[in-house]
């Protein structure tokens, strides 16, 4: 019992530690952000200005990936103590590589060119994927004790705000807003309506973090209470 003890005082340091790294990445990705809002407006990404100091060149970089690489150590602290030769260790770290590496990773498999194909069926599978997800929690919600089904409604509702804003943001990029294609937006004049869009896919978002948030909270003193 005291060895266990200490492995879990241990991985709860070592999780804080990550995470805090975790936290101090995406506060970068915002400073790096406000940093090269003028330079993104008048370069792209990959523009490297060669008068300029060498971390101001690759601050557009560090502004791309500092925030998913900051998220990736925020979950994997969730998980630690990683645990030696165990092979779900080495899959949840390659996950975490691959999520972060995803915004190079996509485009260069799937292309760059337009494709409803791929958008398509992406959508179709968010679609099913959240329709059977909240049919198995909702099989789940009856077979619970009353007093931990407050958690899971607070995660269900997350769960659909995500979705709403998925649907939305295809909307956005496709029809009928077309901001994928600038042409078909300045022959409609559709841009106020896709940034209103945006708005609200923000919005739905930020709101589906917060009941994520509390779901977790509601659950983590449901489970420090009495038994």
């Amino acid at each position: 019992m005291t060895e266990q003890t200490s492995e879990s005082r241990q991985g709860s340091g070592a999780s804080l530690l990550l995470w805090c790294v975790g936290v101090l990445c995406m506060a970068a990705a915002i400073g790096f952000g406000a940093q090269v809002e003028g330079q993104l407006q008048q370069h792209p990404l990959g523009y490297l200005d060669p008068g300029q100091p060498l971390l101001r060149q690759v601050a557009p970089w560090l502004f791309a990936f500092s925030f998913p690489v900051g998220l990736v150590l925020c979950a994997l602290a969730t998980r630690l103590p990683l645990g030696r030769g165990r092979p779900g260790a080495w899959v949840l770290v390659a996950a975490a590589g691959l999520l972060v590496a995803a915004p190079v990773l996509v485009p260069g498999l799937a292309g760059r060119a337009s494709a409803p194909g791929f958008f398509g069926t992406g959508g179709v599978t968010i679609a099913l994927c959240a329709a059977a997800t909240f049919l198995v929690l909702g099989r789940l919600r009856r077979t619970l004790p009353v007093a931990a089904r407050g958690p899971l409604d607070l995660l269900v509702w997350g769960l659909a705000c995500f979705a709403v804003a998925a649907w939305i943001l295809c909307g956005t990029a496709a029809m009928p807003s077309h901001l994928l294609s600038p042409e078909t937006v300045l022959r409609l004049g559709t841009l106020p309506f896709a940034i209103g869009q945006m708005k609200t896919v923000q919005a739905l978002l930020a709101l589906g973090w917060v009941l994520v948030l509390l779901a977790a909270l509601a659950a983590l003193r449901r489970g420090q209470g009495p038994q």
